[in-house]
Protein backbone atom coordinates (compact mmCIF):
# COMPACT_ATOMS: atom_id res chain seq x y z
CA UNK A 1 0.00 0.00 0.00
CA UNK A 2 1.01 3.57 -0.54
CA UNK A 3 2.28 5.33 2.55
CA UNK A 4 -0.29 8.07 2.06
CA UNK A 5 -3.28 5.68 1.80
CA UNK A 6 -6.10 6.68 4.13
CA UNK A 7 -9.16 4.59 5.13
CA UNK A 8 -11.39 7.39 3.83
CA UNK A 9 -10.11 6.47 0.34
CA UNK A 10 -12.33 3.36 0.51
CA UNK A 11 -15.35 5.56 1.24
CA UNK A 12 -14.39 7.72 -1.74
CA UNK A 13 -14.31 4.59 -3.93
CA UNK A 14 -17.74 3.51 -2.69
CA UNK A 15 -19.18 6.96 -3.38
CA UNK A 16 -17.74 6.91 -6.89
CA UNK A 17 -19.03 3.40 -7.48
CA UNK A 18 -22.48 4.49 -6.35
CA UNK A 19 -22.51 6.88 -9.29
CA UNK A 20 -21.65 4.24 -11.90
CA UNK A 21 -24.12 1.59 -10.73
CA UNK A 22 -27.04 3.72 -11.84
CA UNK A 23 -26.48 2.67 -15.45
CA UNK A 24 -27.67 -0.50 -17.19
CA UNK A 25 -26.61 -3.76 -15.48
CA UNK A 26 -24.00 -4.48 -18.16
CA UNK A 27 -22.52 -0.99 -18.02
CA UNK A 28 -22.64 -0.94 -14.21
CA UNK A 29 -20.68 -4.18 -13.90
CA UNK A 30 -18.05 -3.12 -16.43
CA UNK A 31 -17.69 0.35 -14.89
CA UNK A 32 -17.48 -1.01 -11.33
CA UNK A 33 -14.79 -3.49 -12.29
CA UNK A 34 -12.75 -0.84 -14.08
CA UNK A 35 -13.13 1.64 -11.22
CA UNK A 36 -11.99 -0.98 -8.72
CA UNK A 37 -9.01 -1.88 -10.92
CA UNK A 38 -7.99 1.79 -11.09
CA UNK A 39 -8.36 2.09 -7.33
CA UNK A 40 -6.30 -1.01 -6.57
CA UNK A 41 -3.61 0.03 -9.02
CA UNK A 42 -3.43 3.48 -7.47
CA UNK A 43 -2.95 1.96 -3.99
CA UNK A 44 0.22 0.12 -4.98
CA UNK A 45 3.47 1.27 -3.50
CA UNK A 46 5.12 3.60 -5.97
CA UNK A 47 8.59 4.76 -5.05
CA UNK A 48 9.16 8.32 -6.13
CA UNK A 49 5.51 9.04 -6.90
CA UNK A 50 4.26 12.43 -5.75
CA UNK A 51 2.07 12.31 -2.64
CA UNK A 52 -1.69 12.40 -2.98
CA UNK A 53 -3.68 15.45 -1.89
CA UNK A 54 -4.94 15.39 1.70
CA UNK A 55 -7.73 12.85 2.27
CA UNK A 56 -11.32 14.02 2.24
CA UNK A 57 -13.07 13.93 5.63
CA UNK A 58 -15.32 11.03 4.63
CA UNK A 59 -16.78 8.29 6.81
CA UNK A 60 -18.96 5.29 6.01
CA UNK A 61 -21.87 7.19 7.58
CA UNK A 62 -21.53 9.66 4.70
CA UNK A 63 -22.68 6.97 2.28
CA UNK A 64 -26.11 6.65 3.80
CA UNK A 65 -26.86 9.96 5.43
CA UNK A 66 -28.50 12.99 3.87
CA UNK A 67 -26.29 15.22 1.72
CA UNK A 68 -24.34 17.87 3.59
CA UNK A 69 -25.38 21.39 2.78
CA UNK A 70 -23.26 24.47 3.22
CA UNK A 71 -24.36 28.01 3.96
Amino acid sequence: MRKDFDPSDVVLLLLANNGVVRQSPEASLAASRRLLAYFLQSCRTTDGAPPLPRPAPLRLDDLYGPPHRTG
